[in-house]
């Protein structure tokens, strides 16, 4: 056949031919140490390859035996290789369909462009651009020491695939948009991984079971999946890389130990930046470090630890994220984990910033024994929670942990928040010491279900609604802090009893003192409690501090530290610049000083000196403290004024320049000022600070700047500053590039001129021209071009040519021919292979055997044997200008060889090593397809054996690596060789035993595998990671299911295959619930349980709804008890059937309006409950109960009020919700007076409602006072200095530090003076001397004016007068001071005749009375009046000589009497004549309760009406008496009770008596507990006799409304839960909750002989119970009877409502009884044995 004849398609099926021709396409192209190959090569050598064409759409699809194979584009067989890729492009086109076969079956990908044989050594390939779509751009399986380099691979299955490699570096690929991982490595050791790009893949760089290796620098963006993943990897470093837009991870390391991540970017990504999963089941931790990375704005958390231990996580930047900066989670990973170290424990958080996060600063979520230390927490909604997990199999609480030196701060809602779930489920002994929680929003320390916690050397400040929350939260040790916020500390809906001191011991403590006890109490205006209370000798405040019930600080710090200091000069001013002297004279003893003066700058030495620079007033801020707390200190402000004048001066750039010249002037005077004007010399002005001016014609120019400031104005000239010279012309310059190059050659040129040229003109050379400044154009013709450059300015113009090159491109011959040697007549296809050609290439050929072409890849037969030279010459011309034609030429000597008589060559099939590996006994075909005849094959195997057939059959029979070997020969013996390797695996397999059952299963498993291996793995889940390196281990499951075992092994360095056997593990028919009970509506998923595989299920929930299939999902939409039945269905036997009850539980919830008010505060309830509803009980926190649906309810005192709804179904399902309502105090004040001199003494009067316990007065003379008044109300009494106007605030702080602050403007005015005066004698006959006595009143000194009525006057003091002449005078005295003037006139005062001016005088009868007393008034007046007036002082008058008048209201009353005759009137006022009092009041008061069993509480309300009430005194019918308006008393003893009030109140005093008011039943009986709905405290007096002793013979008949029974374990601090089979005993205190009240019977034990039986105390609180059926005094139960002698302190019980009794302290009160079925807390000073017969 010719080959012009031959047909593609037939080419491509003779499937061997293409791979011989592949496997030829590499020739020497020169001699040296490169080899230039120019398409799909086997290299079977060392030495440097290079390539030297671009390979596009290759196709490496072969046939064997019928059986499709794939030959890689480029096979490496050697070692010591260099394959460089020389930047060419790799394209090819796989069977896409086999590929995701094979990859879905876990196969090795196969289809690769660059496959490395296994077991070489120092292979580097480098330069290569694999575009797809091949399985994978470069494969390495397995090389040592290896290198790829500089390569770029994208849409392939991987770009990069390792197996199994040493020593392999991996450097400055890029990886990006193939279908799986960009980089995968699976065993791979001692390697670098550096420089990569991997975008855009599933996995950007993925690591399997890699170690010790150096992950560095690299780029993993935008994955699908992850951006850097380690899966089981360890010792690897991973740093400096950047993994950011990752759909999920930015970095994973899943089953990793012992490894770093550092310096790492991961920010945006879909999930965690950062995310370390799983301690190794093979390794005790995971021992990774985080270290300086950076992780922002992730879509969950800046840095995970999931289940990973033994870490250390510091110097991170995590901010921005959705949910945390840092999250510690232990999460139950279900089967398996009770045997795998899983817990996330002992890591190390530290040096982090966290801030700005969505969620969390750091959380913990039930991971324990963590260090959280030095960590920065701002501005996150929590700063850092230690929280739970609750889990479908477990619920996780965060413990043992240790919170150190974090700084916490400015965060939404709490700063450090430390919380279990509930009452049960609650977090303990964490560690908070030496953080700084300050200005967080909301609550600095959160503590809630939190109990047996540290928090010591704490510094809590600035906080907004407070320094520590306190919530159901118990046994806390909480001493040694600095609270210094508004409100330190509150306290939520269940107080229990924390300590908040320890006994005194040596110091330092927080605030620098020498002692360390309890904590210090500071408030931001500087006072508080360590404030006013103090200071004594033992550096503790002399009262305790009490915060709330059970929780009293008993020594508080105290804290002397007052700042102060002094200046010099002593008034600062002056001009800048200006220097200030500063010394400390603060009390003591501070550490630490801090000044800021006002200017921006600060200062840490004790005595400074600062200088201002700038005109202005400063207030110089100095805080003193005891380092390192300067939270703790106090502070002082001063104020230095500094009066500056500016000090003008200025710059300019630039000073010198052709005209136009533009100048750009910058201020630079000493101070801002307040106008600008500058004078630029050119007539130009300017009032900006910082002009820009024009300077048109050359000259020299002087400048001057004026400033004006606040305090005056400054001038600066500057003469001849500005020098305009006239201008130049241009200079013509620029540049081109390139200057040469091939056509069409773009040239960029760049104008380089100088000298502000206005115009360009450029000259190209071929015709063409522009004026663009900076122009690009191109030659398309070959030649050389004159380009000119003119440039014009206002001083002329100038020119400049260059040349630019412009040539067609010069060729480099070179070709290539297929075949170069064979049998003639040989046909030969020659290829051009030449470089630098264009479509006008002109090509010529000489043959070497007369024959020549013009073809460009001619075919050609040789006929004759010989060595033929072969010569090509190729031109490129150049029509236009055929000089610049270009050509060059390559002879290729001896380069066709044609033969007569070849010697055979050996080859071997099959020569793939996939056909070369199998498992033992493996047995191959060999086929010898020698070429050329050879006449003798000798064949030998590697295992000792050989063979002389052309194709045998072989079969090894041991595992293990064999190089076979064939070698042919001719009839001359002349002859060669071919090796194959072949790679025989054991076959692992075993034997398990049983092979099935149900769970717990425990399963033998031994090893059955063939070829002796020395090796043995096992993965009990079907996994690819080892949990068992035995060879016949032993594992246990504990849940159901059908379990998947993998196991391979190892012989003589040969790996097995992987089998996989299933184990099915069964279990009895059962129902898998979740929730089984909840409210209304509930959703409820249910999963059937049931071993030998049902063919169906049937769900009966109970409510007439069914449901089909082995897991069902329901919604209960009405409350109830429903019994769901699950029957589960087989073809082989009978169906089973079991059921599960679920209840239905009411939604409580109910709308309060208003919640929050100033008292008194009514409020609506309306419920809103969901369900069908029959009772409702509301109950708050103030005592008031109601059973109606919708009540309203008034709060007289202020406090959180917690108010609680329960509502029950008729089936007795209940449920409780609570809401808090708020009620602020209302607070408010009067004073007087509010006129006077200076000094002016004001009373202030506190009229607050809503009660309270502290008042703070600002008395807006930067004064202020505060009264702890617990209860009560302040009446300071405050001199203002000066007189002017004053905001005078009140803010009343209520119960639960509610406050509210009543503002209101007080002016002081200096009182005007009260004119008054006599005279003596005002009658007689003329002349008449009367002497005037001044009487005024005035708080500074006056002026006096008098006129005397007969046009004289006076401005004496005391005048005397004359007058001379008969009348009636009237005088008028006008007194002036600095408040006003006042004038008094008397008319016809003085009267100058023979007639006498009458005397007023008069009696009032009775003077003293209740309201409507009615007085008798007599005139007693002389010298005959005839006409009377009456001022009674209640508004009322009178005319009549000797009125009669009745007086309506209570008070005091001054009465006036005027009378008058001819000769004039008298006037007499009698001050406080009239006392009415307050009608006497009415006793009336309630109880609640009024009947109950000993020891009985009852609250006792007054409910008396009158006014004015000012006492009340109780007696209660015992003998005990209060004076409290509304006491609360405990009844002891049973009995009936009368029960007395009086009250009074300046009218007199009123009496109650209820007779047998209090009804007391005696206590139940010793054989009766009495539970009352909630929780109840309890005890059991004597043994229970058997039968009627466990936890659920004794309580299985009460409703514990899903609550457990609870006991206190002192010795380890924890609830312990009391199982129903539990035996309840003596002198134990138990927890039962109960829906409703019910009385549990006991039945005591008659037959055991009573015995002593012991019950061992720890020191701190114990919960006990009393042993005996009466009761007993405390002090004979425990310190007689029990023998606890000293060692315990206080007792306390609690009543009906979970109310405490009243505490029974030793040695004070110690004579109260104690009762049977009661349990009791009690405080031991020390471990103790308490020992009672029962």
């Amino acid at each position: 056949m010719s080959s012009e004849s031959k047909n593609h398609t037939e080419i491509r099926g003779q499937a061997i031919i293409c791979f011989l021709i592949a496997a030829l396409a590499f020739v020497p192209a020169i001699a040296g140490a490169d080899t230039y190959i120019y398409g799909p090569t086997v290299i079977d050598s060392p030495g440097t390859y290079v390539l030297m064409s671009d390979v596009l759409n290759y196709n490496g699809t072969v046939y064997y035996n019928g059986t499709e194979y794939w030959e890689p584009c480029f096979k490496i067989l050697a070692s010591d290789v260099v394959l460089d890729g020389n930047g060419h492009t790799i394209t090819g086109v796989v069977n896409s369909s086999r590929t995701d076969y094979y990859l879905s079956l876990g196969y090795v990908p196969d289809q690769n462009c660059i496959m490395v044989n296994p077991g070489l050594e120092r292979v580097h390939v480098k330069n290569f651009r694999i575009l797809g779509e091949f399985d994978v751009g470069i494969d390495y399986y397995p090389v040592v020491d290896g290198l790829i380099e500089n390569n770029e691979l994208s849409d392939n299955a991987y770009g990069i695939f390792t197996w199994n490699t040493n020593n392999v570096d991996i450097i400055g690929n890029t990886a990006t948009g193939n279908r799986f991982e960009g980089i995968f490595c699976q065993g791979y050791f001692d390697g670098k991984i550096q420089g990569n790009t991997a975008n855009n893949n599933d996995i950007g760089i993925y690591l399997l079971l890699c170690n010790q290796n150096t992950i560095d620098n690299n780029t993993a963006n935008s994955n699908k999946i992850d951006g850097i993943n380690d899966d089981g990897g360890s010792g690897n470093i991973f740093s400096r890389n950047t993994a950011n837009l990752n759909a999920h991870h930015g970095i994973n390391l899943t089953y990793c130990h012992d490894s770093t991540v550092r310096k790492n970017t991961a920010d945006s990504n879909g999930n965690n930046g950062i995310f370390l999963w799983n301690t190794p089941p093979y390794a005790q931790w995971n021992g990774i470090t985080v270290d300086d990375n950076h992780a922002w704005r992730n879509g969950w958390d800046g840095i995970n630890l999931t289940n990973s231990s033994h870490n250390v996580v510091s110097s991170n930047s995590v901010e921005e994220n959705n949910i945390a900066g840092i999250s510690l989670n232990d999460f139950d990973l279900g089967e398996g984990d009770e045997n795998l170290p899983w817990d996330t424990t002992e890591n190390l958080v530290d040096s982090n910033e966290a801030h700005h996060n969505g969620m969390y600063g750091i959380i913990s979520r039930g991971a324990s024994k963590n260090t959280y230390r030095d960590n920065h927490v701002s501005y996150n909604p929590i700063g850092i929670d230690i929280g739970e997990v609750n889990l479908v199999s477990a619920f996780l609480l965060s413990d043992v942990n240790r919170l150190e030196g974090n700084v916490v701060h400015n965060n939404e809602i709490t700063g450090i928040y430390v919380h279990g779930h509930d009452y049960v489920r609650i977090t303990s002994q964490n560690v908070l010491t030496g953080n700084k929680v300050a200005e967080n929003d909301r609550m600095g320390i959160h503590l809630a279900y939190a109990n047996a916690h540290t928090v010591k050397d704490n510094v809590i400040y600035g906080n907004g609604e407070v320094g520590m929350q306190v919530n159901a939260s118990a046994y806390n040790n909480i001493f040694n802090n600095c609270f210094n916020n508004t409100y330190n500390v509150a306290f939520g809906d269940m107080i229990f009893q924390n300590t908040w001191n320890v006994l005194k011991q040596p110091g330092p403590n927080i605030v620098g003192g020498m002692y360390i006890s309890g904590n210090y109490w500071a408030e931001p205006d500087g006072t508080g409690h360590s404030q006013v209370t103090g200071p004594n000798d033992d550096e503790f405040c002399n009262l305790s501090l009490y915060l709330a019930s059970l929780n009293v600080d008993n020594f508080p710090l105290w804290n002397p530290l007052v700042a102060s200091f002094t200046t010099n000069p002593s008034t600062p001013g002056g001009e800048v610049p200006f220097t200030v002297y500063f010394t400390d004279t603060s009390l003591g003893n501070p550490t630490c000083w801090f000044w800021d003066f006002g200017d921006g700058d600060t200062s840490t030495l004790q005595n400074p000196s600062h200088t201002y620079t700038s005109d202005g007033t400063y207030a110089v801020t100095f805080t003193a403290s005891r380092c390192p707390v300067a939270e703790c200190a106090s502070t002082s402000l001063n104020t230095t004024v500094v009066h500056v004048g500016p000090q003008a001066d200025f710059t300019a750039t630039p000073l010198v320049g052709p005209a136009p010249l533009t100048v750009t002037f910058t201020d630079t005077s000493t101070v801002t000022g307040t106008t600008y004007h500058w004078d630029f010399g050119d007539s130009g002005t300017s009032a900006e600070q910082n002009p820009v001016h024009k300077y048109m014609n050359p000259g020299l120019y002087t400048v001057s700047l004026t400033v004006t400031g606040t305090f005056g104005s400054d001038t600066e000239t500057k003469v001849n500053y500005i020098d305009v010279r006239t201008p130049l012309g241009p200079v013509a310059d620029f540049t081109a590039s390139p200057q040469s190059g091939t056509v069409p050659l773009a040239v960029n040129f760049i104008d380089m001129s100088s000298g502000d040229c206005t115009d360009w003109a450029w000259d190209f050379g071929d015709g063409l021209t522009s004026d663009e400044r900076n122009p690009v154009h191109t030659y398309t013709v070959a030649g050389d071009y004159t380009v000119e450059l003119t440039v014009t300015n206002t001083g002329g113009s100038a020119s400049k040519t260059m040349v630019i090159h412009a040539m067609v491109p010069e060729p480099i011959a070179d070709f290539i021919a297929t075949p170069r040697s064979g049998y003639y007549p040989l046909e030969v296809s020659f290829i051009d292979r030449s470089y630098g050609t264009t479509p006008d290439t002109e090509y010529y050929w000489t043959f070497g055997d007369g024959g020549s072409s013009h073809e460009r890849d001619p075919f050609h037969v040789y006929s004759s044997e010989g060595s033929y030279d072969v010569h090509l010459w190729v031109t490129n011309p150049n029509p236009a200008n055929p000089a610049f034609a270009k050509s060059d030429d390559i002879p290729k000597n001896s380069y066709i060889v044609v033969s007569a008589d070849p010697i055979p060559v050996a080859s071997i099939l099959p020569h793939d090593w996939w056909l070369l590996m199998g498992d033992m006994p493996f047995t191959i075909d060999f086929q010898g397809v020698s070429t050329y005849t050879p006449t003798t094959w000798l064949w030998t195997f590697g295992d000792g054996t050989s063979a002389n057939q052309q194709d045998v059959s072989h079969t090894f029979t041991k595992p293990g690596v064999y190089d076979v070997t064939l070698r042919v020969f001719d009839e001359q013996g002349r002859g060669t060789q071919d090796t194959v390797v072949v790679v025989v695996r054991p076959v692992a397999d075993f034997i398990a035993d049983p092979d099935s059952g149900d769970a717990p299963l425990t399963v033998q498993f031994t090893d059955t595998s063939s070829g002796n291996p020395d090796e043995f793995y096992w993965n009990f889940y079907g996994g690819f990671w080892p949990e068992s390196t035995e060879q016949d281990p032993e594992y246990t499951y504990q849940f159901w299911g059908t379990k998947y075992v993998s196991h391979w092994v190892r012989a003589n360095g040969v790996w097995s295959t992987v089998i996989w056997k299933a184990i099915p593990v069964g279990d009895t028919p059962a129902i898998n619930a979740f929730p089984t009970s909840g409210q209304v509506p509930l959703e409820v998923n249910f999963e059937g349980i049931a071993g030998g595989y049902p063919v169906d299920w049937l769900w009966e929930f109970g409510d007439g709804h069914y449901q089909h299939g082995q897991t069902a999902s329901h919604t209960y939409e009405n409350t109830g008890i429903y019994t769901v039945k699950l029957t589960a269905y087989y073809n082989i036997h009978d169906p089973v059937s079991t059921t599960v009850v679920i209840e239905v539980r009411p939604d409580a919830d109910f709308i309060a309006t208003p919640d929050t008010g100033h008292s008194p505060l009514t409020v609506q309830f309306t419920d809103t409950s969901l369900g069908t509803i029959a009772d409702y009980y509301w109950q708050a926190s103030d005592g008031w109960t109601s059973t109606a649906k919708n009540p309203s309810h008034a709060f007289i005192q202020s406090g959180y009020y917690y108010v609680f709804l329960t509502v029950e179904t008729p089936e007795g399902l209940t449920d409780t919700t609570m809401q808090v309502v708020k009620v602020f105090p209302d607070a408010d004040f009067t004073w007087y007076p509010s006129q006077g001199g200076e000094p002016l003494t004001v009373q202030f009067v506190d009229t607050s409602l809503g009660g309270g316990f502290k008042s703070v007065w600002d008395f807006g003379d930067g004064t202020t006072a505060t009264f702890w008044d617990s209860p009560g109300r302040s009446a300071p009494v405050h001199v203002y200095e000066e007189l002017g106007t004053y905001t005078v605030s009140l803010t009343r702080m209520g119960y639960d530090h509610l406050p509210d602050t009543e503002t209101k403007v007080v002016n002081l005015l200096e009182q005007p003076p009260v004119a008054e005066f006599t005279g003596t004698p005002r009658t007689g006959s003329a002349p008449l001397v009367v002497d005037f006595t001044d009487l005024s009143s005035s708080v500074s000194p006056m002026t006096y004016y008098w006129e005397f009525g007969d046009g004289v006057t006076s401005t004496s003091k005391n005048p005397s007068h004359r007058y001379s002449t008969n009348g009636d005078y009237t005088v008028k005295l006008t007194v002036t001071n600095a408040g006003g003037s006042d004038s008094e006139t008397k008319a016809a005062y003085i009267r100058v005749s023979d007639v006498l001016l009458p005397v007023a005088d008069f009696t009032a009868s009775p003077r003293d009375g209740i309201e409507d007393l009615t007085v008798q008034f007599r005139d007693t007046s002389i010298n005959s009046p005839t006409s009377w007036s009456w001022n009674f002082g209640d508004g009322s008058t009178s005319n009549l000589q000797s009125p009669i008048h009745t007086y309506t209201t209570p008070g005091w009353y001054d009465v006036t009497l005027t009378v008058s005759n001819a000769q004039g009137q008298n006037s007499l006022t009698w001050n406080n004549c009239i006392y009415v009092r307050n009608i006497p009041p009415i006793a009336l008061f309630n109880a609640d309760p009024r009947t109950g069993d000993a020891p009985l509480t009852v609250q006792f309300t007054d409910e008396s009406t009158g006014l004015g009430i000012t006492s009340w005194q109780w007696n209660f019918g015992d003998g005990s008496t209060s004076t409290t308006q509304s006491p609360l008393y405990v009844y002891n003893t049973a009995g009936t009770y009368t029960v007395t009030l009086t009250v009074a109140n300046d009218g007199g005093a009123n009496t109650n008596v209820k007779t047998n008011y209090i009804t007391v039943s005696p206590a139940p009986p010793a054989n009766i507990i009495k539970l009352y709905p909630g929780w109840n405290f309890v005890s059991v007096p004597k043994r229970l006799a058997s039968g009627h002793n466990t936890a659920f013979q004794v309580f299985g008949g009460v409703n514990l409304g899903g609550h457990a029974i609870l006991l206190w374990d002192a010795q380890n601090g924890m609830w312990k839960q009391v199982m129903a089979g539990d035996t309840l005993q003596p002198l134990n205190g138990y927890w039962v909750y109960s829906v409703t009240r019910v009385d549990v019977p006991l039945t005591f034990d008659t037959v055991t002989p009573p015995a002593p039986y012991p019950k061992q105390l720890y020191a701190g609180w114990n919960a006990v119970g009393y042993a005996g059926t009466t009761s007993m005094s405390a002090h004979n139960f425990l310190t007689i009877m029990g023998g606890l002698d000293g060692n315990w302190g206080t007792l306390l019980g609690y009543h009906e409502g979970n109310n405490p009794d009243s505490p029974i302290i030793r040695d004070s009160n110690d004579g109260l009884p104690m009762y049977p079925t009661k349990g009791y807390w009690i405080s031991m000073n020390n471990n103790d044995t308490l020992t009672v017969v029962v």
